[in-house]
């Protein structure tokens, strides 16, 4: 049966309305299109002290119809797919591919229809620092990170900052510089043999006020009594599995003092976890490593480009114990190679 004039006229305005409403309530469709019986939930919602999602690499450019927005697009849709909202999704480094202003613009739109984590915890990423590979100027693409750190309620004029999830303390760093500073005049680089094409983009460079700022809150939040959360983009040099798989992933030259600050705080008797990304190896490869007493790292695989597109994990914070539960967001699978417990009692 063929509509008549008068029925296509209705058809076609009805549409309009529906493109004007998804313009100005994206918060409406939210709740309309991510309210799913099918949802994955905590392993035990009525105890969860806390669940952040966790993944690294985004990689965002600012193409809006290529096939990498399309590959988060789905993965932010499947992790909005629950029945518990998560209180905070961790982006452990290279939120952009370039640092370009458009790029963080359609990350925001991307975040702003299909994400319905309220708190976006941004790390800062090589790939975030360098504006572009053929002109290099780390303050164009910090200024960029701190205005969107800003637009997501945190005041920094630095690469590093300090928040909460649902009262978990969250310890953020990250590079301030392109390479590291003195290269050629540092003994650390001495015997490594590294060139200044693989430090530069690669490695961070922390300095001696990010470390006191590091030591600082650190001593501040361990009286919470609860495990705190650090993030880097790059990893902590002795991470088993790092150099293996990409030699110049490692953080770097200031990495024994970082790694100093937080063991200090794990011998006092505060669990710390460590997350890094950077080095796009699949969820589980490198995955939770101990690398002392009560201090764990855990590496990140690219949301972007590891397998296909979004992996990453699931973090869930009990009284007794930390679970990281690897999950393909794309797929709404459970990856079993990558569940990992922390026994918060057993450390005691």
């Amino acid at each position: 049966m063929k509509k008549t004039e008068e029925q296509k006229q209705k058809a076609i305005k009805k549409r309009k309305n529906r493109l004007k409403t998804m313009k100005v309530v994206p918060g409406a469709l939210k709740r309309r299109f991510f309210r799913s019986e099918r949802g994955y939930l905590p392993e035990r919602p009525e105890q969860l002290k806390m669940q952040m999602i966790v993944t690294a690499d985004w990689h965002t450019d600012g193409d809006i119809v290529r096939d990498r927005t399309d590959v988060l697009r789905r993965a932010l849709a499947g992790i909005s797919d629950t029945r518990r909202v998560p209180d905070a999704l961790l982006i452990a480094g290279d939120l952009t591919n370039s640092a370009h202003l458009c790029e963080y613009d359609n990350m925001k739109q991307l975040t702003a229809w299909y994400n319905r984590v309220p708190k976006i915890i941004p790390v800062i990423g090589n790939h975030d620092c360098r504006f572009t590979d053929m002109e290099p100027r780390y303050e164009v693409g910090l200024n960029l990170f701190c205005d969107y750190c800003r637009d997501c309620g945190y005041n920094t004029n630095y690469p590093y900052y300090v928040t909460e999830a649902n009262g978990y303390p969250v310890v953020i760093l990250g590079s301030e510089n392109l390479r590291a500073l003195n290269r050629h005049l540092t003994p650390w680089f001495a015997d490594k043999n590294f060139t200044d094409s693989e430090i530069l983009n690669n490695m961070a460079y922390i300095s001696p006020d990010q470390l006191n700022f590091l030591d600082r809150v650190m001593a501040a939040a361990s009286h919470c009594g609860k495990p705190i959360i650090v993030s880097c983009h790059q990893p902590l040099n002795t991470m088993p599995g790092v150099m293996e798989n990409w030699r110049c992933g490692i953080l770097g030259e200031q990495s024994d003092a970082v790694q100093a600050i937080l063991q200090k705080y794990a011998d006092a008797g505060t669990t710390i976890l460590y997350i890094s990304g950077h080095l796009h190896t699949a969820v589980g490869t490198i995955g939770l490593q101990q690398l002392g007493n009560r201090l764990f790292a855990l590496d990140v695989p690219s949301m972007e480009y590891t397998n296909g597109g979004g992996e990453g994990y699931v973090l869930e914070a009990y009284e007794d114990k930390l679970r990281l539960r690897g999950r393909n967001f794309i797929d709404g699978e459970w990856l079993q190679h990558a569940d990992f417990t922390i026994l918060l009692d057993a450390l005691h």
